[in-house]
């Protein structure tokens, strides 16, 4: 299956990244930001899209992921795209219905009888009253 959204489509800027590193660090761009302006998705998948990933999606309808990993611009970018890809295709995966179960005769009946050990065990540290 082709990468959905593909690489074309996908837009990959740099940007300063913060923390430790030096002063080379601080005049190199290493960070990658990947944005993908969204589109080819039904609503529910947008829906879905917000919902999984609700700070990476900006209000002018793009999806953003950044990358800095490694102290190389271009590794950056390639983990950012992959890992946007790999997002998007996380919302074509519809998700399965959980199926409701009961639990079983024997294991109630453990619960009750535990319950009930329990009660009595509470029951004997009472004080004895006599009337």
């Amino acid at each position: 299956m082709e990468e959905f959204p593909s690489d074309r489509e996908i837009t990959v800027r740099p940007f300063t990244v913060s923390g430790p590193g030096g002063s080379g660090k601080d005049t190199s761009r290493t960070g990658a930001e990947a944005r993908w302006k969204i589109r080819g998705l039904t609503d529910a998948q947008r829906e879905r899209l917000q919902k999984l990933y609700p700070k990476s999606v900006t209000k002018s309808g793009e999806f953003l992921t950044v990358a800095t990993e490694t102290r190389s611009f271009v590794f950056n970018a390639e983990i950012a795209r992959e890992r946007l890809q790999r997002k998007v295709a996380r919302v074509f995966k519809e998700p399965r219905k959980r199926v409701p179960t009961k639990p079983k005769r024997a294991a109630r009946a453990r619960r009750m009888q535990e319950k009930r050990r329990h009660g009595e065990t509470k029951d004997l540290r009472k004080p004895i009253r006599e009337w």
